[in-house]
C-alpha cells in the first residue's frame, strides 16, 4: 500500500493487521510512519504514532535501524527535535553497519532536517 502511495487503506490494512496481531514489529513500525508522516495532514494522529514506535522499538529490542528512524519520525512530528535527533542517530549507526546505503542516505538527511527543526513527510525507504 505504502508504494502506491495510498495512504488510507495502508492505514486501514496496517490498523486489521494489528488487530489480528499486535506484537508484529514491522506492521508497528510501518503504521508509526504513515501517522507521523502522511503527506495527508488529515491522515496523521503524532500521539499514537509515537506510542506505535515505541512499541517497534520494544519489540526490535531497539536494534532495527528502520524502527528507530520510524521512532525518531515520530519524535519529530510530536516537535521532539533532540528526541528525534538522537533516535536519527543510533538508526544511523545500525544502518551503517548493516551497509544499508540507502537507509543511511534517508537517516542523514534527516538528521539535518531535525537540527532546524523540521518534521518529516513522505514515504520511508522500503
Amino acid at each position: 500500500f505504502v508504494l502506491l502511495e495510498d495512504d488510507k487503506n495502508a492505514i486501514e490494512a496496517y490498523e486489521q493487521s494489528l488487530a489480528r496481531n499486535p506484537n508484529r514489529a514491522q506492521v508497528l513500525v510501518a503504521l508509526s510512519f504513515l501517522l507521523a508522516a502522511a503527506p495527508d495532514e488529515s491522515l496523521r494522529d503524532a500521539a499514537r504514532a509515537k506510542s506505535l514506535a515505541q512499541g517497534g522499538l520494544m519489540l526490535t529490542g531497539h536494534k532495527s535501524p528502520r524502527a528507530l528512524d520510524a521512532a525518531a519520525v515520530t519524535a519529530a512530528a510530536n516537535q521532539e527535535w533532540e528526541a528525534a535527533q538522537k533516535l536519527a542517530e543510533q538508526g544511523l549507526g545500525l544502518a551503517e553497519a548493516s551497509k544499508d546505503d540507502e537507509l543511511v542516505r534517508v537517516i542523514k538527511r534527516r538528521i539535518r532536517d531535525y537540527q532546524k527543526e523540521r518534521p518529516i513527510s513522505g514515504f520511508p525507504p522500503q
